[in-house]
């Protein structure tokens, strides 16, 4: 008896393989006659061909006209031996028996076994059958044995009792027909031998031609136009034939690669897609051949390029043949009538009447057309919202197919299936698939009784089969391939073989029956229409994405009526905050799918349909929602900047609200009461707990950064969401979790999810209790019955597949557990009974035993699910792109500093307030290094909690040993041990010497000053007349304050220098503004005092106040301070906390014993006097000035001192810009007072004073305002009643800019100061007296002569003569250098040097100049992060980056110079040089008893000094200096002539390119080649270049570069002869340079290989651990019931990659890179990429293949590293970037860029490769070149395999253009070279890295 289901359908397309005349068809004619003479030969067979059923409705249509009977057995992956021979059962006395299964029952009954599917089966299973195959012989488990019937029949007649006591006879008639793809070309296992040679074998060709257009129109004959209907067949047909042909076509091609095309990914357009194709064009003969065919062949399914593209240019070719005919339509729904009685049909089963079909009235339009079709037995059919895809559900339910939804997450799959069935009235069975599920699982459930009887259960399958409802498989995707293979004959013939022992064997199937599949779209990672070519024969598919469809029709309205959807969804969004919204999730949707925005994931409908909601709701904080939605914080840069431009462009952001790092967190309150608790804005009812033991109680500290969390939380709890927290460790995502149900006494359910976690463990947990299948809860069930919040711990550590069993439980409401029960949401409960009719049109006899009991959800029940934030450097699985869109979104950073204060002060209420700060600061600087992937592993709170509690319990330790539990797991890697180390010192902690063991010495170096440079004169020039000013008298009263009591003392520990590093800073420390507060400085002055060599002066603001700092170095270490508040300036804008800082002056008067301080907001002198014994503040007198008519916005105090007059001092005061100018002459008649007289003039229009220099008592120059180098002279009256005032005249040989020198009045040096080679300058030493000094911003250091002169004939006729000393730094016009403008100076007498810093974003540099020995030192002072501490209520993120604080003052305090910031940091440098030899010799003394012998003096660490940051020009290059080859300088020109000076070691020439200078002399430090300079032809090429090509020349030149690309002439370089004397030293300061690039890579590069081999859980194994969804069969005695980890067989996509990704680096070897390399390092740095590149891929090259090519002015193509010849070792590698060095110091000048990227693209594509990339490097002036923007963006995008970078070194307007033009992340102009491997890594990780 065959043991099948079958049903009938309303068409005929379901008994295609019943009613198809096969006999008419010549292939399958011969093939029938084949299988009839080895069935009379008793031979077994195998039939063969391409996916589909052809092959099975052949071989049953054999049995059937030979009248044999089938057993029909489907061959998965999860068939075992149990399945093909006998399998255990329990009966209810307790007792083992054995069920033969399919194969024994057909050769015991002697039916033909169809054996579909052999090569889906495991290794090693089929074997079990050879014996019965060959001689027909089986041993069964239960003992008995199969023999052949003859040798039975013999047997029995000699020996009856043996034969019949074991043997069982086999029947003669039983014989077997296989069905399998062929292995290989086709994926899956191959044939065993032994097995294929028991079997005969036959391929069964697809039809084609005449053949399949017969077959076509006999079962689906078109009746309202037949010409119509024969011509689409036959372009159905032809469009078959053609794709066959095509897949012949390329598996004919030589290569694996194109049989892979061939047979792996392109479809098989097999009997029933045509079937189907016929039957829609039949049913609907208006529809489009080609929407028919996007239908069955969904080119989403397509990820290879190529297949893709041949599918899609054969649709294009039929989409234009669709346009020919005038009657295509799409037929959009109308409506659907109610099915009433009349409507009931027979539902007839092999003829017996069986219950009745309900029909409905299917109505469509355009054009109009109403048609027949099966609906559900609902009381009535739900109010209709039509949309194409539900049109077009519907059109495939008519013809009686199933379907299959596609798309996107959170795309509205699940609502339009639940649409469709409520459109028609079914009831809906929800099947949530996985991963983990077995074939058997889609069927039915294994169980035991009550009595210990094992039973199966129906699975929601076979409920909806036998019912007549709608199957829902949620999940597709996640099958295994193979796993459907048990449905494809219910899917495609509605007949199910089912086990014969269970009651539904004779349950019929339901002709209204349909099942509608699930799934997301497919991708590389995952390509599971690919991997079972069966399914584009199951389904019609059909593409849910609104988004995409959007973006595709680029059409107004259609973007309207999405919104209007939107608005229908939550009806309080605005239509215009809906469209605004449309056009975000547009833009996102557009940019997501490019790899150069790594985890920017789209934005879904579900999504979409939730920002509606809350921007409805808080319309002000909808930028906040959306960022925390798409996980903003967490995206890299592009990323965050691509969404704040989107969110900018719909208009989404008001224009007052900041931007998210620039918000203020606001202050956020907790009230809660018996009832309810509000939390900020959102108030939410108190839970009375049931259980009060599960409510959680956490130790909780009230910080804004946590509360602001916790509102936004409580808002999505009352929006009813379900929340997922994700951050990093230790940031306190359980507490925030704990708290919040804390405060609502919400019972919490926890369970911690891990990789072994499994669906029953998560849901329900079987047990074995007696032999009964018991079933416990888990909290997850435990959650829904008693309305708990589950929290879900560590859910991206469980296996995705596992977790998505989540999905239909938070999104639809529903979940089916393993035990049969069915929990569902009380809302949709309630809607289905009420939809339910109240008596059942047909009570079918298994409905009560089908149903499974549903219980409600109930409505309190959430989910709070927590995990890491995914990517780099955590290792669980990305949860959030997987089902993040369920979930409201919460991204949980580390506390912002002031916040994070506030918790640790909590856990150590006695842990010193300083070393708080410090370790904040600390820790935000390494969160902030991990952020940017400077470090791998993301500190956290944690860790720093554990240290405050560690030190509140132990306060005695030192804050290092608690330190070392943190950092001990980085004892073995030095790179972040030195990181770590610099980091903690930078903030005043001394680390353990188990983290800073490496010992190193970093003093700068001196270097020679350099030569002066004549600017020119300024003389007296007698054609200008005197003007005589008068001077206003006025005497000012002073006001004495005591200070007794308004002093208030402290001390601020100094911060010594660390014990592992020597530099020149010696300590440092924060100055702060009070004891109360401890709030840091502003500092707006700085001043020594010069009789106490210990004291300083500092003036703060907020308020304003006067510190007397005592420097103790001796004893304490510290800096006591006195401070007094400046009382009598109450008006003051420093009393405001964020007034702007109007520097006030600050002087010390040594001859008065005073502090002046002039205030010019208030027009106050403040003289604080100090008295001369103690050094202390005695007393305090304010004077009030004039009010000035013009406003004052910065005062400068110039002395003047009178001869012989000790108690008497002049100064000059003057406000900058103004007419005004003041002679002050203080007095001090007795200890504690002072007189004041005022002199005031006012300038004759138009002079206005820029700056004065008090050359003597009675001479001062005045540098004017007014034009360009303008200034004059004062002179003073002997009695002070007016002033003389004669404009001089200059003769300056140059321009100088506008900032020019500050000159530095208060003391003139003599001119034994001047270096000895400062005559070359062409001025007698003889005839210069003294001078001063000064700098700018752009002169490293001024010299002006003559201004203290008495006689001008000292000078001859010159008033004054000015020299200077240009910086170092480049001020090429091609290079776009921003000079730094915050600058300060000063003389240190003791010190006799001349000191200046430059203050930039990134770094300070420090210049200290000898004028004596003409020697400068250059050293980079750290850069320095904002005090952690300052202003901690306005900080809005922890670790956030700031700008290093400008430089006040610089000061000589007890010997050593005082640095004095802005922000209140004090630095002690060390500059003398005999104390720097000391230090040096102590440190290698101490540094050589503890070093082992071998280990060398000291390190140079050239990076630092040069600020490694970018700013700063110190030291360029890797390179240190070597004493004995110095570098070579010289000069050239381009005709030959050059001359030079090599140094020590070097030599100079010339050449007709350039002067050489140097060239056989080792490398300078500084990598400075200073003898080259670009040729005359290069440069006249250059600057002769046109921006503005016509279309003719653009052609032109990219014609010229193209031809060049084809014929480049290879410059091949010899390795042992292209040297210039590099050694490993060298190679090891380029290592060092991008070591933590190359560790980043390299380790997301090892984690994506250990992913691929992560293994997962293998089934039915004989070893290993239980499985647990096999308890039943353990208890019944199987075998195979366990389960162990192996690595999973990936055949498909990046699941296995078949080639390595091919990589072309082209890097600029050109004449400019060297030429420039001495003010940016550009060479340097491109070959430090060059290591970065090559240290990355080592050992990688089954994963990369890479060459490294180089391009000058010479050829386009210089092969430095070859396809497949990597360097093997450092030596290897260092003769690389050997050859670039050689390269690009003795190349000719020119540029190929255009042609080497032609060259590299074509070049990288010869060979197969996964992926393609090309990186180009290059600094041309592309305009220079002819080369536009245009021609080189068509170059980069010629081939659309081959992701192309281009990467400009100080990039023109040209290059500007092309960043423009190309995608975002393709062009990278870097001005800073310093970012050069820093884009190189950004390049790395976001294309390379996300590939794998």
């Amino acid at each position: 008896k065959e043991q099948a289901l079958e049903g009938a359908s309303l068409s005929s397309l379901m008994e295609a393989g019943r009613s198809c005349k096969y006999e008419d068809i010549a292939s399958l004619r011969e093939a029938l006659r084949w299988m009839e003479r080895k069935d009379r030969l008793g031979q077994d067979m195998f039939l063969l061909g391409a996916p589909g059923p052809l092959r099975r409705w052949l071989a049953m249509h054999y049995c059937r006209g030979a009248g044999r009977q089938f057993t029909y057995l489907a061959i998965t992956r999860d068939t075992t031996e149990s399945d093909l021979k006998q399998r255990r059962e329990i009966t209810a006395d307790g007792s083992c028996v054995f069920r033969d299964q399919e194969v024994v029952r057909a050769a015991l009954l002697g039916h033909v076994l169809l054996l579909d599917g052999l090569h889906r089966a495991e290794r090693n299973v089929l074997p079990v059958l050879n014996n019965l195959l060959e001689n027909r012989e089986m041993a069964l488990e239960d003992g008995r044995f199969l023999v052949p019937a003859a040798r039975y029949a013999r047997l029995a007649r000699s020996a009856p009792q043996a034969a019949a006591s074991t043997l069982v006879p086999v029947h003669p008639g039983f014989r077997v027909i296989a069905l399998a793809l062929p292995v290989p070309p086709y994926a899956g296992n191959p044939l065993d031998p032994p097995l294929r040679s028991r079997f005969q074998g036959r391929h069964i060709a697809l039809l084609r031609g005449s053949a399949l257009l017969r077959l076509l129109r006999s079962q689906a004959p078109a009746q309202p136009a037949l010409d119509h209907s024969r011509q689409q067949h036959a372009r159905l047909v032809a469009f078959s034939d053609h794709l066959q042909r095509l897949a012949v076509d390329q598996a004919g091609l030589p290569g694996v690669e194109a049989r892979s095309v061939a047979y792996r990914h392109l479809p098989t357009f097999g009997t029933r897609a045509c079937l189907i194709a016929a039957r829609l064009l039949a049913t609907f003969s208006a529809l489009p051949l080609s929407t028919v065919l996007e239908r069955l062949l969904p080119l989403c399914a397509f990820q290879q390029e190529q297949g893709r593209d041949l599918v899609a240019r054969l649709l294009d070719i039929v989409r234009q043949r669709d346009t020919q005919y005038p009657a295509v339509s799409v037929y959009r729904l109308h409506s659907v009538c109610t099915p009433d009685d009349q409507h009931g049909e027979t539902n007839m089963i092999r003829g017996e009447p069986s219950s009745t079909l309900l029909l409905c009235s299917v109505v469509f339009e355009q054009p109009s057309l109403c048609v027949r079709a099966a609906c559900g037995r609902l009381a009535q059919c739900m109010p209709l919202q039509t949309n194409s895809i539900l049109s077009e559900l519907l059109q495939s339910h008519v013809i009686g197919v199933d379907m299959c939804l596609i798309g996107p997450q959170g795309s509205g799959k699940s609502t339009i299936v639940q649409q469709f069935a409520a459109t028609l009235g079914y009831e809906v069975e929800s099947f949530f698939l996985y991963g983990d599920m077995c074939a058997r699982d889609l069927v039915l459930q294994r169980s035991t009784s009550s009595s210990g009887e094992t039973i199966w259960k129906p699975t929601p399958l076979i409920r909806a089969m036998i019912l007549g409802r709608v199957c829902v498989l949620d999940g597709l995707h996640r099958l295994n391939p193979g796993t459907l293979a048990i449905l494809h004959r219910l899917l495609q013939d509605r007949e199910l073989s089912v086990l014969e022992d269970t009651e539904l064997v004779s349950a019929p199937i339901h002709s209204a029956f349909r099942v509608v599949a699930i799934a997301n779209s497919p991708s590389r990672e995952n390509p599971w229409l690919l991997i079972d070519p069966d399914y584009f024969q199951l389904f019609t598919f059909h593409i849910v994405d609104p988004i995409a469809a959007l973006l595709r029709s680029e059409a107004e309205q259609d973007q309207q009526e999405f919104s209007r959807l939107l608005v229908s969804i939550s009806p309080a969004c605005s239509l215009k905050l809906a469209e605004s919204l449309v056009q975000f999730a547009c833009r996102i949707h557009a940019i997501s799918s490019s790899p150069l925005f790594q985890g920017l994931y789209p934005i879904s409908f579900r999504q979409l349909v939730r920002l509606s909601r809350y921007a409805a709701q808080f319309p002000a904080d909808v930028r906040n929602f959306v960022l925390r939605t798409m996980l903003a914080t967490f995206l890299p840069r592009l990323a965050r900047e691509e969404i704040g431009r989107a969110l900018d462009a719909a208009h989404l952001v008001p224009q007052s609200e900041p931007a998210l790092e620039n918000r203020v967190l606001p202050e956020i309150r907790i009230d809660t009461d018996s009832q309810t608790v509000q939390i900020g804005s959102v108030c939410l009812e108190r839970m009375r707990p049931q259980a009060p033991a599960l409510v959680p109680h956490v130790l909780f500290f009230d910080m804004p950064h946590h509360l602001c969390i916790l509102e936004e939380m409580a808002k999505d709890f009352a929006f009813g969401d379900h929340l997922l927290l994700l951050g990093n460790q230790g940031v306190g995502k359980n507490k925030l979790a704990d708290r919040f149900l804390e405060l609502l006494n919400q019972e919490r359910e926890y369970i911690q999810l891990h990789r072994d976690t499994t669906v029953n463990s998560l849901t329900i947990a079987p047990s074995l209790v007696g032999g009964v299948i018991q079933w416990q809860d888990s909290p997850l069930v435990r959650a829904m019955k008693y309305g708990r919040v589950l929290m879900t711990d560590e859910v991206d550590k469980a296996p995705t597949e596992v977790v998505c069993a989540l999905k239909g439980l938070i999104e639809d409401g529903e979940i089916l557990l393993a035990d049969g029960r069915r929990f569902v949401s009380a809302e949709r409960l309630e809607k289905q009974k009420q939809r339910s009719s109240p008596t059942n049109l047909d009570c079918h006899a298994y409905e009560e035993q089908l149903n499974a009991p549903c219980f409600p959800i109930h409505p309190r029940f959430r989910v709070i699910a927590l995990a890491n934030r995914p990517g780099y450097p955590f290792l669980g699985n990305d949860f959030f792109a997987e089902m993040g869109d369920v979930f409201a979104c919460h991204a949980v950073p580390n506390p912002d500093p002031h916040s994070e204060g506030m918790m640790l002060r909590g856990y150590g209420p006695d842990v010193p307030e300083e070393t708080l700060h410090r370790l904040i600061g600390a820790f935000a600087e390494l969160r902030h290094l991990s952020d940017q992937e400077l470090l791998s592993y993301p500190y956290s709170t944690r860790e720093l909690v554990n240290v405050i509690r560690h030190l509140q319990e132990y306060p005695d330790e030192p804050i290092s040993r608690a330190l070392e539990s943190v950092f001990d797991f980085d004892c073995f890697d030095a790179e972040v041990q030195r990181v770590v180390v610099e980091v903690f010192e930078a903030h005043g902690i001394q680390l353990a010497h188990s983290l800073s063991d490496s010992r190193r010495c970093v003093l700068a170096e001196s270097e020679p000053l350099g030569e002066f440079v004549f600017r020119g004169t300024l003389e007296r020039s007698y054609a200008f007349k005197q003007l005589r000013q008068p001077l206003l008298h006025t005497r000012l009263h002073s006001r004495r304050v005591q200070l007794d009591d308004a002093l208030e003392q402290r001390s601020r520990t100094l911060e010594e220098r660390s014990a592992s590093l020597l530099t020149e800073e010696l300590f440092h420390c924060t100055f702060t503004s009070s004891s109360q507060s401890d709030s840091p400085a502003k500092v707006l002055a700085a001043v020594a005092l010069s009789t106490f060599p210990a004291l300083f002066a500092v003036l703060t603001s907020h308020p304003l106040q006067l510190h007397l700092a005592r420097l103790d170095r001796s004893e304490h270490r510290s800096v006591h301070i006195t401070t007094v508040r400046l009382l009598d300036a109450p008006h003051s804008p420093y009393e405001k906390p964020h007034a702007p800082l109007i520097r006030p002056a600050l002087r010390f008067v040594d001859e008065l014993s005073c502090i002046l301080v002039c205030d010019p907001h208030t027009q106050c002198i403040f003289a604080v006097h100090i008295c001369p014994s103690s050094g202390r503040m005695q007393a305090l007198n304010s004077v009030q000035l004039p009010r000035s008519s013009q406003p004052i916005t910065e005062w400068f105090l110039s002395p003047v001192q009178a001869e012989g007059a000790a108690s008497h001092v002049s100064f000059v005061l003057f406000a900058p810009f103004a007419s005004n100018l003041c002679l002050l002459r203080i007095q001090k008649p007795s200890f504690n007072q002072i007189n004041i007289e005022l002199y005031d003039c006012v300038l004759p229009d138009p002079l206005r004073v820029r700056r004065v220099v008090v050359a003597s008592p009675t001479r001062w120059t005045l540098e004017l305002s007014v034009g360009s180098d303008r200034y004059c002279e004062c002179t003073l009256d002997e009695k002070c009643s007016g002033i003389t005032v004669q404009e001089l005249h200059s003769n300056f040989s140059k321009h100088l800019p506008h900032q020019s020198a500050h000159f530095l009045g208060e003391q003139a040096l003599p001119r034994t100061m001047l270096p000895a080679s400062f005559s070359s300058s062409g001025v007698s030493r003889t005839q210069l007296d003294q001078f001063f000094l000064g700098s700018s911003a752009l002169e490293e250091l001024t010299l002006l002569f003559g201004l203290g002169c008495t006689e001008p004939s000292a000078l001859h006729t010159s008033y004054a003569m000015w020299f200077s000393l240009p910086r170092t730094l480049s001020a090429s016009p091609e290079q776009n250098y921003a000079v730094p403008t915050k600058y300060c100076s000063d003389y240190l007498p003791e010190a006799r040097l001349f000191v200046t810093t430059t203050t930039t974003d990134e770094t300070c540099i420090l210049q200290a100049i000898d004028l004596q020995k003409n020697t400068k030192r250059t050293l980079s002072l750290a850069r320095k992060y904002e005090p952690i501490f300052t202003d901690l209520a306005s900080s809005s993120s922890s670790g956030a980056k700031r700008s290093i604080s400008d430089v006040i003052a610089l000061l000589e305090v007890d010997g050593c110079c005082l640095v004095v910031h802005r922000d209140g940091t004090l630095r002690g440098i060390e500059l003398r040089e005999k104390e720097l030899i000391k230090m040096k010799n102590a440190f290698l003394r101490d540094l050589d008893s503890t070093q082992p012998e071998n280990h060398p003096d000291h390190l140079l660490d050239q990076d630092r000094r040069d600020g490694a940051e970018g700013g700063g020009s110190a030291a360029g290059g890797y390179f240190s200096d070597d004493p004995q080859n110095g570098g070579g300088n010289g000069s050239g020109s381009g005709d030959g002539n050059g001359d030079g000076d090599g140094g020590t070691g070097g030599a100079g020439s010339g050449s007709s390119a350039a002067g050489q200078g140097g060239g056989q002399g080792k490398l300078l430090k500084d990598m400075e080649f200073r003898g080259k300079t670009p040729s005359s032809e290069g440069g006249s090429r250059r600057a002769g270049g046109s921006t503005d090509l016509d279309l003719a020349q653009e052609e032109r030149v990219l014609t010229e570069a193209l031809q060049s690309a084809h014929e480049a002439k290879v410059k091949r370089l010899d390795p042992l002869q292209n040297k210039i004397g590099l050694g490993m030293d060298a190679y090891d300061r380029l290592f060092k340079a991008v070591s933590q690039e190359i560790t980043q890579i390299r380790f997301a590069l090892q984690s994506a290989e250990a992913k691929e081999k992560e293994r997962v859980w293998t089934r039915n194994q004989p070893l290993g651990e239980i499985d647990e969804s096999r308890l039943v069969d353990l208890a019944a005695g199987e075998r195979n019931v366990f389960k162990r980890r192996a690595v999973p067989d990936r055949s498909f996509g990046n699941f296995f990659q078949r080639h390595p990704k091919r990589i072309r680096f082209v890097m600029d070897c050109s004449r400019s890179m060297s030429h420039f390399n001495d003010a940016d390092r550009r060479l340097d740095r491109m070959v430090a990429c060059a290591v970065m590149i090559m240290e990355s891929f080592a050992e990688m090259q089954h994963k990369f293949e890479y060459s490294i090519v180089g391009h000058d002015g010479e050829s386009p193509l210089i092969p430095f590293v070859e396809w497949r010849a990597p360097p093997v070792d450092a030596a290897a590698r260092l003769q690389v970037i050997e050859m670039m060095f050689y390269n690009a110091l003795y190349c000719g000048s020119g540029d190929h860029t255009l042609a080497a990227t032609q060259h590299a693209i074509e070049e990288v594509v010869r060979e197969e490769g996964d992926d393609y990339f090309v990186v180009v490097l290059s600094d041309a002036n592309l305009s220079s070149y002819g080369i536009s923007a245009h021609s080189l963006a068509s170059v980069l995008q010629s081939d659309p395999r081959v992701q192309a970078f281009i990467v400009f070194i100080a990039g023109d307007e040209t290059a500007t253009q092309l960043q423009n033009e190309l995608p975002p992340g393709r062009c990278h102009i870097c001005v800073d070279t310093a970012r050069l491997p820093i884009i190189f890594r950004e390049i790395f990780s976001s294309t390379f890295l996300a590939a794998l």
